[in-house]
């Protein structure tokens, strides 16, 4: 899905289940700010920050 905009961003965190989304603090935390990096943008119509 990247490929579809030109604003975009790939982020990986390695070793990551889903499971990891409720057990990790870290991993949530990590994900949880790549989830608001997206809403910021689309909200203030500026291009995604790259990590």
């Amino acid at each position: 899905m990247l490929s579809l905009s030109s604003n975009g961003s790939h982020r990986v965190l390695a070793n990551t289940e889903h499971v990891a989304l409720i057990e990790d603090q870290t991993r949530a935390a990590t994900a949880s700010q790549a989830i608001q990096d997206v809403v910021t943008s689309v909200r203030n119509a500026t291009p995604l920050a790259k990590p």
